[in-house]
């Protein structure tokens, strides 16, 4: 019996859609989905969480809310538990294992899963602790490009990125700061502002600074994130935003062989290897940046060494790596 796929799918394009995308044309074979090309709300949503508690199907569940996935993991539990032991869940975020050491009850209800997966080894052990057996890693995978992005060797002035979100939680400011300190060093900012204000101070700052240039908001397309991130030498990822789950563009940047500074924040030190892939700040402020970021600039072996240890550690984020065990749970 083929399985329901359960989630949100773009549009919107996001973290949460894409992932879904990649996994429902992964598993297609072995599900079908509802109502995957109509743009969602929420009475689509609603919509879709009674067709998955009255279908006779087993589920394959990739829903972006905590919330969501509680209120059908308890519907389910209520009047289809037979089904939750043929059923899977694709946790999306960094945020399931505090979420259900929340809400017992929540714990208690994955437990009835075949198999949970989720981005992370740190969520995988915090939820074994908590008792659940049934757990796997997926970490927050891409598909693997149509060709591969080579390591290469810096070399004249050093260029830096930050791709992100643009704002203080995810240390716009930090990497700003930084900028001013390092004026031999070219400093792109890409991302959307989170504010209005805080717009207009960002860019009043970085006026100031000949080596800042703020590029705008980036528009994906196919395989360009790669070709864009494979133009500069460090990534900059300075975030303090308690939130902080798995970022994607920590993902791309491995794939574009691209390596990165980021904060000792959540996930980041999991997701990069200090000294082997990139630079683990000890503490996420512009004068820890400044210092990694001169250090990598005046030894450019260390930096290439970097950009190979990025390229080799991007191997454990294609979703090839892990589709034969997703089919076997399928199986």
């Amino acid at each position: 019996m083929r399985y329901l796929y359960v989630g949100s799918f773009p549009p919107p394009y996001g973290g949460v859609t894409n992932k879904n995308e990649m996994l429902y044309a992964a598993l297609s074979d072995e599900a079908v989905s509802i109502d995957r090309k109509k743009k969602k709300g929420a009475i689509s949503d609603a919509m879709q969480l009674v067709h998955a508690v009255v279908s006779c199907r087993p589920l394959l569940i990739g829903l972006g809310s905590n919330r969501k996935l509680h209120i059908l993991s308890s519907v389910l539990r209520l009047f289809a538990k037979r089904r939750m032991k043929n059923s899977i869940v694709f946790a999306m975020g960094g945020t399931l294992h505090r979420y259900a050491e929340s809400n017992p009850e929540f714990g208690e209800c994955l437990k009835m899963y075949r198999k949970v997966y989720v981005e992370t080894q740190a969520m995988v052990d915090s939820l074994a602790n908590q008792g659940l057996r049934s757990v796997a890693l997926l970490p927050n995978c891409r598909k693997r490009p149509k060709r591969e992005f080579e390591t290469h060797r810096s070399s004249g002035k050093l260029r830096c990125v930050y791709f992100s979100l643009v704002s203080k939680e995810k240390g716009a400011d930090i990497a700003l700061g930084s900028a001013a300190l390092l004026q031999d060093v070219d400093f792109d900012f890409w991302g959307r502002f989170d504010s209005d204000e805080y717009a207009k101070e960002f860019l009043s700052k970085a006026s100031e600074l000949k080596n800042v240039s703020y590029r705008g908001v980036f528009e994906a397309n196919g395989e360009n994130v790669y070709e864009v991130l494979t133009e500069y030498d460090l990534l900059l990822f300075p975030s303090v935003w308690k939130h902080e789950g798995v970022a994607g563009v920590l993902i791309e940047a491995k794939i574009a062989a691209l390596p990165a500074i980021v904060s000792d924040n959540n996930f980041n030190s999991e997701i990069v290897e200090d000294s082997v892939e990139g630079i683990v700040l000890t503490q996420a402020d512009s004068l820890n940046l400044t210092s990694a970021i001169r250090n990598l600039d005046n030894d450019r072996d260390f930096l290439y060494s970097l950009s190979r240890g990025a390229k080799k550690s991007a191997e454990l984020y294609y979703l090839d790596s892990y589709i034969e065990d997703i089919l076997q749970d399928i199986g």
